[in-house]
Protein backbone atom coordinates (compact mmCIF):
# COMPACT_ATOMS: atom_id res chain seq x y z
CA UNK A 1 0.00 0.00 0.00
CA UNK A 2 2.77 2.25 1.12
CA UNK A 3 4.40 1.81 -2.80
CA UNK A 4 1.12 3.33 -4.19
CA UNK A 5 1.07 5.98 -1.96
CA UNK A 6 4.47 7.56 -2.98
CA UNK A 7 2.53 7.29 -6.46
CA UNK A 8 0.08 9.47 -5.59
CA UNK A 9 -0.51 12.60 -7.26
CA UNK A 10 -2.51 15.71 -6.42
CA UNK A 11 -5.67 14.78 -6.99
CA UNK A 12 -5.38 11.25 -5.93
CA UNK A 13 -4.18 12.88 -2.45
CA UNK A 14 -7.18 15.34 -2.86
CA UNK A 15 -9.82 12.03 -3.28
CA UNK A 16 -8.35 10.18 -0.18
CA UNK A 17 -8.41 13.30 2.10
CA UNK A 18 -12.21 13.95 0.94
CA UNK A 19 -12.75 10.01 1.64
CA UNK A 20 -10.96 10.09 5.28
CA UNK A 21 -13.39 13.01 5.84
CA UNK A 22 -16.43 11.98 4.51
CA UNK A 23 -16.71 7.97 4.86
CA UNK A 24 -16.87 8.16 8.57
CA UNK A 25 -19.01 11.78 8.56
CA UNK A 26 -21.66 9.05 6.42
CA UNK A 27 -21.22 6.41 8.85
CA UNK A 28 -22.70 8.88 11.79
CA UNK A 29 -24.89 10.92 9.82
CA UNK A 30 -26.59 7.56 8.25
CA UNK A 31 -27.53 6.35 11.94
CA UNK A 32 -29.42 9.59 12.61
CA UNK A 33 -30.57 11.01 9.12
CA UNK A 34 -32.61 9.62 6.31
CA UNK A 35 -31.01 8.55 2.80
CA UNK A 36 -32.84 11.12 0.91
CA UNK A 37 -31.67 13.80 3.39
CA UNK A 38 -28.20 13.39 3.42
CA UNK A 39 -27.72 12.72 -0.53
CA UNK A 40 -29.73 15.64 -1.45
CA UNK A 41 -26.86 17.64 1.00
CA UNK A 42 -24.69 16.03 -0.81
CA UNK A 43 -26.15 16.94 -4.33
CA UNK A 44 -26.32 20.67 -3.00
CA UNK A 45 -22.66 20.93 -2.34
CA UNK A 46 -21.58 19.32 -5.27
CA UNK A 47 -23.91 21.28 -8.16
CA UNK A 48 -21.52 23.70 -8.59
CA UNK A 49 -19.29 22.02 -10.53
CA UNK A 50 -20.55 21.84 -14.13
CA UNK A 51 -21.19 18.33 -15.82
CA UNK A 52 -19.31 17.31 -18.48
CA UNK A 53 -19.42 14.03 -20.55
CA UNK A 54 -15.40 13.70 -21.18
CA UNK A 55 -14.09 11.82 -18.86
CA UNK A 56 -13.13 8.08 -19.30
CA UNK A 57 -14.52 5.44 -16.98
CA UNK A 58 -10.95 4.59 -15.59
CA UNK A 59 -10.41 7.66 -14.01
CA UNK A 60 -14.10 7.51 -12.02
CA UNK A 61 -12.64 3.59 -11.14
CA UNK A 62 -9.66 4.85 -10.03
CA UNK A 63 -11.44 7.28 -7.66
CA UNK A 64 -13.48 4.63 -6.45
CA UNK A 65 -10.48 2.39 -5.87
CA UNK A 66 -9.15 4.73 -3.60
CA UNK A 67 -12.44 5.18 -1.43
CA UNK A 68 -12.92 1.19 -1.41
CA UNK A 69 -9.20 0.81 0.04
CA UNK A 70 -9.60 3.31 2.38
CA UNK A 71 -12.46 2.21 3.67
CA UNK A 72 -11.06 -1.23 4.08
CA UNK A 73 -8.62 -0.20 6.17
CA UNK A 74 -10.65 2.10 8.50
CA UNK A 75 -11.67 1.27 12.03
CA UNK A 76 -15.25 2.18 11.61
CA UNK A 77 -17.92 0.19 9.48
CA UNK A 78 -18.28 1.32 6.49
CA UNK A 79 -20.95 -1.03 3.73
CA UNK A 80 -21.68 -0.51 0.19
CA UNK A 81 -23.43 2.45 0.92
CA UNK A 82 -21.32 4.55 2.71
CA UNK A 83 -19.19 3.81 0.25
CA UNK A 84 -20.98 4.29 -2.70
CA UNK A 85 -22.25 7.70 -1.64
CA UNK A 86 -18.84 8.86 -0.78
CA UNK A 87 -17.73 7.70 -4.39
CA UNK A 88 -21.12 9.14 -5.94
CA UNK A 89 -19.86 12.26 -4.03
CA UNK A 90 -16.52 13.00 -5.44
CA UNK A 91 -17.31 11.96 -8.85
CA UNK A 92 -19.60 14.93 -8.81
CA UNK A 93 -17.39 16.77 -7.70
CA UNK A 94 -14.83 16.15 -10.53
CA UNK A 95 -17.66 17.20 -12.84
CA UNK A 96 -18.46 13.25 -14.13
CA UNK A 97 -22.80 12.58 -13.84
CA UNK A 98 -22.63 9.46 -11.76
CA UNK A 99 -25.94 7.36 -10.79
CA UNK A 100 -26.24 6.06 -7.55
CA UNK A 101 -28.52 2.61 -7.83
CA UNK A 102 -30.04 0.39 -5.70
CA UNK A 103 -30.83 -3.55 -5.67
CA UNK A 104 -32.42 -5.69 -3.97
CA UNK A 105 -31.46 -10.31 -3.66
CA UNK A 106 -34.79 -11.73 -2.96
CA UNK A 107 -33.00 -14.20 -0.64
CA UNK A 108 -34.95 -15.27 2.53
CA UNK A 109 -34.25 -12.16 4.28
CA UNK A 110 -33.95 -9.93 1.29
CA UNK A 111 -30.39 -8.06 1.08
CA UNK A 112 -29.93 -4.92 -0.68
CA UNK A 113 -26.66 -3.34 -2.47
CA UNK A 114 -25.54 -0.16 -3.59
CA UNK A 115 -23.64 0.67 -6.48
CA UNK A 116 -22.42 3.79 -8.75
CA UNK A 117 -22.84 3.59 -12.73
CA UNK A 118 -22.09 6.39 -15.21
CA UNK A 119 -23.89 5.96 -18.18
CA UNK A 120 -24.75 1.94 -17.63
CA UNK A 121 -20.61 1.16 -16.87
CA UNK A 122 -20.51 -0.01 -13.41
CA UNK A 123 -17.76 1.98 -11.41
CA UNK A 124 -17.37 1.09 -7.90
CA UNK A 125 -18.48 -3.16 -8.53
CA UNK A 126 -18.45 -6.15 -10.47
CA UNK A 127 -19.62 -5.45 -13.96
CA UNK A 128 -22.59 -8.06 -13.64
CA UNK A 129 -23.48 -6.59 -10.21
CA UNK A 130 -27.24 -5.93 -11.55
CA UNK A 131 -27.27 -9.70 -12.68
CA UNK A 132 -26.71 -10.81 -9.11
CA UNK A 133 -29.16 -8.22 -7.48
CA UNK A 134 -32.67 -7.15 -8.89
CA UNK A 135 -32.12 -3.06 -9.78
CA UNK A 136 -34.91 -0.99 -8.72
CA UNK A 137 -36.66 -0.20 -12.26
CA UNK A 138 -35.21 3.54 -12.23
CA UNK A 139 -31.94 5.26 -10.76
CA UNK A 140 -32.67 7.71 -7.85
CA UNK A 141 -31.96 11.03 -8.57
CA UNK A 142 -31.10 14.23 -6.34
CA UNK A 143 -33.83 16.02 -7.63
CA UNK A 144 -36.61 13.58 -6.77
CA UNK A 145 -34.69 13.27 -3.44
CA UNK A 146 -35.09 16.78 -3.13
CA UNK A 147 -39.21 16.55 -3.21
CA UNK A 148 -39.04 14.15 -0.20
CA UNK A 149 -37.33 16.58 1.67
CA UNK A 150 -40.58 19.23 1.48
Amino acid sequence: MWRKLIRFNASDWLVLLQAVLLLPALNILLRRVRLERVQSRLAAWSQRVSRSKDHDADRARAVSRTVDALARRTPFESNCLHRSLTTWFLLRRRRFDPTMRFGVKPDKPPTFHAWIEIEDQVINDRPDIASIYLPFPTAIQPQQIAEFDR
